[in-house]
């Protein structure tokens, strides 16, 4: 039992805090304009006193609660040296998208525009959901969305252009069907930084002509939020 018991520097982390979130919840409803200055010297003082770690780590747990409930919403757009008839073939084979998608396990193509879609939390929890495509521009745009009755929303789209190489943006969302509904919140709540890290390896994938990745090249921007509202084909979700 004594094993389970946080350590001294956990608790005075947890006190610290505590009676700071007190007192700057005082001060700041104070009207006068020194007290409000005092309470954010404080918070400073008191974030450099118990460690930025700490801070991060309530960050962390925050964005991941958020995304459990909400969702998450991935914007990212790049630039590939393929062509476009190339770069639309790569999304469009549905079948392929785990090579370069390692947020998915196995997409098994059921007919021309739908796929079931298999993934795993981090503790390995299996994760099932239909795609059906619901656009279709050859060599231009591509979308998808969750069918009818999936546990898990799931929305995606890639508009493509240019001549000598390919511009494109990139949008992928992801919520549970019902918040909180395990294993899709557990699977949901990791997905971020997996479909960061996988975009990033699509453009390796594609650049690549004999089916190693290069070395990693940076995406030219970026852009990703939590998703307040249902995600892709109900309503764009704002950038913050």
């Amino acid at each position: 039992m004594e094993a389970n018991r946080p350590s001294m520097a956990t608790v005075l982390q947890r006190g610290a805090s505590l009676a700071g979130g007190a007192l700057f919840a005082l001060l700041v409803g104070r009207k006068s304009r020194t007290h409000k200055l005092l309470a954010v010297g404080g918070f400073l003082l008191l974030r450099r006193l118990i460690g930025h770690k700490f801070f991060d780590s309530l960050g962390e747990q925050n964005r991941r609660r958020a995304a459990r409930r909400r969702g998450v919403t991935v914007v990212r757009s790049l630039v590939v040296n393929r062509s476009l008839p190339e770069v639309f073939a790569l999304w469009r084979e549905s079948e392929g998208l785990p090579r370069f998608l390692q947020h998915v396990d196995r997409v098994i193509p059921i007919n021309r525009s739908r796929s079931r879609w298999i993934g795993a939390t981090t503790a390995g929890d299996r994760v099932e959901w239909d795609v059906e495509i619901v656009e279709e521009i050859p060599d231009r745009r591509l979308a998808w969305r969750s069918a009818p009755g999936s546990r898990l929303m799931s929305s995606g789209s890639v508009t493509l252009r240019g001549s000598t190489g390919t511009a494109l943006n990139v949008e992928l969302s992801y919520r549970p069907a019902k918040p909180e509904a395990e294993p899709e919140s557990s699977y949901v709540a990791d997905l971020e930084d997996r479909i960061l890290e996988d975009l990033r390896r699509f453009r390796r994938f594609a650049e690549s002509h004999d089916g190693e990745l290069p070395d990693a090249v940076d995406i030219t921007s970026e852009d990703s939020m939590l998703a307040s509202d249902p995600p892709g084909w109900a309503a764009r979700p704002t950038r913050i």
